[in-house]
């Protein structure tokens, strides 16, 4: 092999090398993108769930405001006999408000429950997101050592008193086939 074609071979493994840190690349703005992405998702879930929060000590205060309205209602029950019957059914439909109020409270709590999970998921994802682009980063290291050791081995081999005679020896060698 001539020192063109070791050229050529050196250049066409170094063309593949770059192709790799080429994709590697790709890889790692694709992670980037996505671990973005992930993080403006997350950013919202904290976002809808503190809303979420805010409906529910709302709902609280309403279901404080609508007890606090069942016991006036039963003071004045004792004060009012003559209209017993009006506020018995007042307080059947508080209580109906009540009881929905719960209903929604245990339905939001349910929702913010699934919304911490998918936080949790999102933070599992971005958290190997960040490992695959590390290991991508160390793979292009020791490629990188691996093409300067091989650059290293080949200047050193092509310097050599015996690759030197070797060039010659083929020289000749040539010489003596075309004279034939």
């Amino acid at each position: 092999m001539n020192n063109t074609e070791t050229l050529k071979s050196l250049w066409q493994v170094l063309e593949s090398r770059e192709r790799v840190v080429k994709k590697t690349r790709q890889k790692y703005d694709h992670f980037y993108k996505e671990n973005t992405h992930l993080q403006t998702e997350n950013t919202h879930l904290q976002t809808e769930n503190t809303h979420l929060q805010t409906e529910n000590t709302h709902l609280q205060t309403e279901n404080t405001h609508l007890r606090g309205n069942i016991h006036q209602l039963r003071e004045e029950q004792k004060h009012h006999i003559k209209l017993i019957e009006e506020l018995r059914e007042e307080v059947q439909q508080l209580t109906i408000k009540l009881q929905l109020s719960h209903t929604k409270q245990e339905s939001l709590q349910q929702i913010i429950e699934q919304k911490e999970a998918t936080i949790e998921d999102i933070k599992t994802q971005l958290n190997r997101s960040e490992e695959n682009r590390l290991l991508l980063w160390q793979k292009i290291d020791k490629l990188q050592e691996q093409l300067n050791e091989s650059q290293a081995t080949i200047e050193g081999m092509e310097s050599s008193k015996f690759w030197k005679l070797r060039n010659q020896f083929f020289k000749v060698k040539q010489s003596f086939t075309l004279k034939k």
